[in-house]
């Protein structure tokens, strides 16, 4: 808090919700358009990584979001998980409150969420944006940030990052892709930029509002489609992939 910012609020910097599909896009709401705009690859800069909760929660077959609190650290810092505020819900319901725990957290439909905050690059635009992965395309990014050895000792914010459509994976009848990348070294005019967006997601993350995340992800479900099937156009992609978590 300061003279001029005696609120203390900082408005989120987040110009854009994308989720990778398990049939290899990636895939965020046009609220213009109102239509899910479908993307092969997604160029991006990463700023930070942070870990959630996100899912679909039914009761007498009505349903909503599942979003979280965003954390660093999944095994130590408190998570509370709540049902979005929709047309069928009067208010947001808290369904959990603790650390990580996945059974308890999947029997309401919950799932372990890597969130990657970037610069990503939207019809030659480059926007902050929050990337979701999970399932088997966050194994596959987990792996991709280990394998290579140019990610090394924070190595990973000195890159632009392509992702893509990577190796197919199959669960009984169902198909699912996880990630395949390529890397670009960053300008610096790019670099001046991702630090400035930088600065911005931290005074927004960091800041003491800690409903402004939870808050945020909420309004998001007023904003996208009311079911999890909604956003989908091919029957294929109906299926639902596997957790895999990466521990």
């Amino acid at each position: 808090m300061s003279r001029t910012n005696r609120r203390n609020v900082s408005t989120s910097p987040i110009s854009k919700y994308i989720e990778y599909k398990g049939s290899g896009v990636f895939s965020y709401y046009d609220k213009e358009s109102e239509e899910n705009i479908k993307l092969k690859k997604l160029e991006l800069i990463l700023l930070d990584e942070r870990s959630s909760i996100t899912g679909w929660f039914e009761r007498n077959d009505v349903g909503t979001q599942i979003a979280s609190n965003f954390v660093k650290n999944i095994n130590d810092e408190e998570l509370e998980v709540r049902a979005s505020k929709n047309k069928h819900f009067n208010r947001a319901e808290v369904l959990y409150k603790g650390v990580y725990d996945r059974k308890e957290i999947s029997n309401f439909g919950g799932k372990f969420t890597t969130n990657l905050f970037a610069l990503v690059k939207i019809d030659d635009e480059w926007e902050v944006a929050k990337v979701e992965i999970k399932g088997w395309a966050l194994k596959t990014w987990t792996d991709i940030k280990q394998d290579e050895p140019k990610f090394k000792s924070n190595g990973i914010y000195d890159y632009i990052i392509t992702l893509k459509k990577g190796d197919k994976k199959k669960k009984g009848a169902t198909i699912f892709y996880g990630l395949d990348y390529s890397i670009e070294e960053l300008s610096e005019d790019l670099e001046v930029k991702a630090n400035s967006a930088d600065e911005q997601f931290l005074e927004w993350i960091d800041s003491d509002k800690e409903e402004e995340s939870k808050e945020s992800e909420a309004s998001r479900a007023k904003e996208e489609p009311t079911s999890p099937q909604d956003s989908y156009e091919d029957e294929d992609e109906d299926e639902e992939e596997e957790d895999d978590l990466p521990f």
